[in-house]
């Protein structure tokens, strides 16, 4: 199982001030992100006229749009990395189950 592969043996040790900034980062991508991608879907939708480049603008707010969310699981594990055991967010079986089949 992933859990049994995620360990201290196999992990190199954590960088305390670095990680935390990535984390931030990550999530300060997903506050200022997802609210853009949802303004810039909205106003496509609206849009008279459904050619070709605005249903590709559709499509790239959506994909771009699930990707912020995709992102909001390796932000707030940035934050507890110098923990000795799994990060919180994959002790969780069915988060774990998610976590695959939403990469895949």
């Amino acid at each position: 199982s992933y859990q049994d592969l995620y360990t201290t043996r196999t992990r190199p040790p954590p960088d305390r001030v670095t990680e935390p900034v990535f984390g931030v980062i990550t999530l300060l991508m997903v506050v200022f992100g997802a609210p853009a991608n949802i303004v810039s879907f909205l106003y496509f939708m609206k849009k008279s006229g459904s050619n070709a480049s605005t249903t590709v603008y559709r499509f790239m707010n959506i994909v771009d749009l699930y990707i912020c969310f995709l992102l909001i699981p390796i932000g707030l594990n940035y934050f507890n990395q110098h923990r000795k055991e799994t990060p919180y967010l994959f002790n969780v079986h069915i988060l774990c189950n998610i976590w695959s089949i939403s990469w895949n």
